[in-house]
């Protein structure tokens, strides 16, 4: 049975698949001619589905976060050796560039490069937003994850922005994990759990910077209002940092206690106290997270790590 509508659905009384707006009748018998990438494709879509990163049409949840939507492939894409190389290249260079960026800044504000770096750099930002990002505490760090935007060109790749509280990451580890479980990946692929693995062993370094090693790590990975369509990405990574070892909890502020000494979250019946809290929102947001100066204080007090 074929229907026309947003999306063409091929259906048979075991099966569905969706297809792409305007999708071609031919490419589309194509397709379904290959039962073992058809069902393969639906398996992933459950896989997904199941973990609530995945719609098979676009649709809200109660809070108002958009399940993501898009045609399932039967394989991942895959990248060259060539290019596998340049993006672990890239890494180190791209975090030193930001730290040379971030000194630069600072030493524009003490005097000791131009003026006129900072004042650029400051245009627009409210005057909270500017000392807070010059606290002692926090003024020499760096973003924990960051994603540049690629362009492959006739000509090499070309970088257009570096995302410093980047989205995907944990749907990237989603996905990595759905491909493997049907399949797609061989079952010796060093990088099914990689974003896990990277996200847990940052948050280990971070909770261990300062010496705390006693206490377990209880993380707070909390996503801001605007920031709500990232939430159930975010809900995954917590889970599977749980099973990992770590403690992880994805929050609003809402869900944030705040005590004179700490921060705290109540979950599965138990209120924790935390010991690293992820920032999952862009800091002009700043003004819409409530009491959010606490967040601040216990930074600067150096009683977060954040």
């Amino acid at each position: 049975m074929l229907l026309s509508s947003r999306h063409e659905i091929i259906q048979n009384p075991f099966k569905v698949m969706l297809l792409q707006e305007h999708q071609q009748p031919a490419a589309a018998a194509s397709l379904l001619e290959d039962d073992t990438l058809r069902v393969r494709a639906l398996r992933i879509r459950d896989h997904l589905t199941h973990a609530e990163l995945y719609a098979p049409r676009p649709e809200r949840q109660d809070e108002g976060t958009t399940l993501r939507h898009w045609r399932i492939g039967a394989e991942p894409f895959m990248v060259s050796q060539q290019e596998h190389a340049l993006l672990t290249t890239l890494g180190p260079l791209l975090h030193a560039f930001m730290q040379s960026c971030n000194t630069l800044y600072l030493q524009s504000v003490s005097g000791r490069q131009p003026a006129w770096i900072a004042e650029y750099l400051d245009l627009g930002k409210p005057q909270e937003l500017i000392a807070f990002s010059r606290m002692r505490r926090l003024r020499s760090s760096i973003p924990a994850i960051i994603r540049p935007d690629i362009i492959p060109t006739d000509s090499g790749h070309m970088i257009t922005e570096l995302d410093a509280v980047p989205g995907g990451f944990g749907l990237t580890g989603a996905l990595l994990d759905a491909y493997h479980d049907d399949s797609a990946l061989p079952a010796s692929e060093p990088m099914r759990n990689c974003m896990v693995d990277g996200f847990a062993d940052m948050i280990r370094h971070t909770a261990n910077s300062d010496g705390a090693t006693d206490n377990p790590i209880v993380l707070a990975i909390v996503v801001s209002e605007e920031a709500k369509d990232y939430r159930p990405e975010m809900a995954w990574l917590a889970t599977q940092l749980r099973e990992s070892g770590i403690l992880s909890y994805a929050v609003t502020p809402q869900e944030i206690q705040f005590t004179e000494d700490e921060l705290r979250i109540s979950a599965d019946g138990i209120t924790r106290s935390i010991t690293v809290l992820y920032r999952f929102f862009e800091l002009f947001d700043l003004k819409n997270i409530p009491d959010f100066h606490f967040i601040v204080c216990d930074a600067e007090r150096g009683k977060l790590l954040f």
